[in-house]
């Protein structure tokens, strides 16, 4: 919802993109820096699905 306010709806978001052209929802975090309990950081990584680059083009 925040995106599509900014003009910026996510790919695929069926509920909140006015003409929805993918199936599935076009979302990722290639990086994420979530807080432990501890005051410690969980630094986890993921690359791009295979299929987002084609898409991006």
């Amino acid at each position: 919802m925040h995106l599509a306010t900014l003009g910026h709806p996510i790919i695929g978001d069926d509920l909140y993109h006015p003409n929805p052209v993918e199936v599935a929802l076009r979302l990722h975090a290639s990086n994420l820096k979530i807080p432990k309990p501890d005051g410690e950081y969980l630094m986890v990584q993921a690359p791009l699905p295979f299929h987002f680059p084609t898409i991006l083009k």
